[in-house]
């Protein structure tokens, strides 16, 4: 089966987390989505560094190994990285071994999916419009009232980040939905690490099929009949 992960990393409004003495400030809040955090101070960047990875990692489920939540610990207390995060072919290996962490599979058998093929990784750059191959999901969506209502199969959507770890695509119509700027999508990895050769949730498409497919969802349509 050609199953694939989706990398998850969330940065919204979620519950927050205690954190040591010294950055009290940051105890209780509760970030919304931050457009610019290069304009905060130092102590607060690190502040908001830290928050995002506890939601990252609580959202992704890591926190259910005594591992990673030791590595949090560390990172609240003012320790440096672990070594294993700067050779992170270490982490990921224990995120693919420890059975306490649950791995997500988006979209099931890709071969199955039918119609859009895998984008290339060597295709993926800023601005690339794409379609989503997984099937319908309103999982990270937030606002119930949200037109279109869903992520659907076959979505159109242009890559706004292209770091191949964790690829960014605003929706059209989930523009402001964690579905953009907060759920990345990834290759497999192959042997060393390095990225595989697609990236088996997104295919690249036309920019004729990207508009065709953005006037359905205007008209409050699917993006494919």
């Amino acid at each position: 089966m050609a199953q694939h992960r989706q990398c998850v990393a969330h940065q919204w409004r979620c519950r927050t987390f205690k954190t040591r003495a010294g950055h009290g400030e940051s105890a209780g809040r509760n970030y919304g989505r931050v457009s610019n955090a290069q304009r905060f101070a130092d102590d607060r960047q690190h502040d908001f560094a830290r928050w995002c990875v506890h939601q990252a990692w609580e959202r992704a489920g890591l926190v259910r190994s005594s591992w990673f939540r030791d590595r949090l610990a560390e990172m609240d207390a003012g320790y440096r990285a672990h070594p294993h995060f700067i050779a992170s072919t270490h982490a990921r290996n224990r995120i693919d071994a420890d059975p306490q962490i649950r791995l997500m599979v988006v979209g099931g058998d890709t071969d199955d999916m039918g119609g859009d093929e895998a984008i290339a990784t060597r295709r993926v750059r800023q601005g690339v419009p794409v379609a989503y191959r997984g099937r319908d999901t309103d999982r990270d969506i937030l606002n119930p009232q949200r037109q279109p209502p869903m992520l659907f199969h076959g979505h159109p959507g242009r890559i706004t980040s292209p770091a191949m770890q964790h690829i960014l695509v605003d929706w059209v119509g989930l523009e402001d939905e964690p579905a953009s700027f907060a759920v990345g999508y990834c290759p497999h990895t192959i042997d060393g690490g390095w990225a595989g050769p697609v990236v088996p949730a997104l295919a690249e498409i036309s920019e004729d099929e990207y508009l065709l497919r953005k006037q359905r969802i205007d008209k409050g349509e699917r993006p494919i009949p």
